[in-house]
């Protein structure tokens, strides 16, 4: 009678997962505040579906109720979420009118964070979905962020793809086309930028 024995790692044989080669497991959510602050802050973690939902609908929400607050108490208006969702300069200059001098250059002050978590993490998301990561930059363009917002919070994460330190090579990297690419791509919404401000 034979005896049953595992066997050696050796001999064993892997079949590739099939699986395996159209997705793989999101970024974990951030345990701690900490975590959390790195997430937002910081250039290196990945950034999954659920940590992009979380901390951009969550953060857009507690900015907003800030805001709002703060010029009710101050000007005595109501800043409506089509004022905040739209930021034309007669709009926030009608809604500050009768408040002190300096608010509006508070809330610049106060919205120059949230710039740059909306900015870091839509350029991690681009490329945690197998986009360039310049493509993050749609969510600088006024009102196509919101849309924009929505599709990276739907789209899964890229099969292969890993967000990488600035000092690994590139595996993305093809040369001069992906370069020019992306940089007509920054053309592009540089001058939607200029022509919906």
């Amino acid at each position: 009678m034979s005896e049953l024995t595992p066997p050696d790692s050796a001999d064993q044989v892997t079949q590739p997962n099939e699986l395996q080669a159209t997705t793989r497991a999101a970024p974990p959510l951030p345990g701690s505040l900490f975590g959390w602050l790195r997430l937002w802050f910081g250039l290196r973690d990945e950034v999954g579906r659920s940590a992009y939902v979380i901390s951009g609908f969550g953060l857009m929400l507690f900015k907003y109720a800030a805001e709002a607050t703060v010029i009710g108490l101050m000007c005595g208006k109501f800043y409506s979420p089509l004022h905040f969702l739209l930021p034309v300069y007669s709009l926030r200059n009608e809604v500050l009118q009768g408040g002190p001098e300096w608010l509006g250059a508070m809330l610049l002050v106060w919205s120059l964070p949230f710039l740059w978590i909306a900015l870091g993490m839509s350029i991690r998301r681009a490329a945690d979905v197998g986009h360039s990561p310049w493509d993050g930059l749609g969510v600088l363009v006024p009102v196509v962020n919101l849309i924009y917002m929505l599709v990276l919070s739907i789209m899964p994460s890229a099969p292969k793809f890993r967000w990488r330190n600035i000092s690994e090579p590139n595996p993305m990297d093809s040369g001069a086309p992906t370069k020019l690419w992306s940089g007509m791509r920054a053309l592009f919404f540089g001058l939607l930028t200029m022509f919906v401000m």
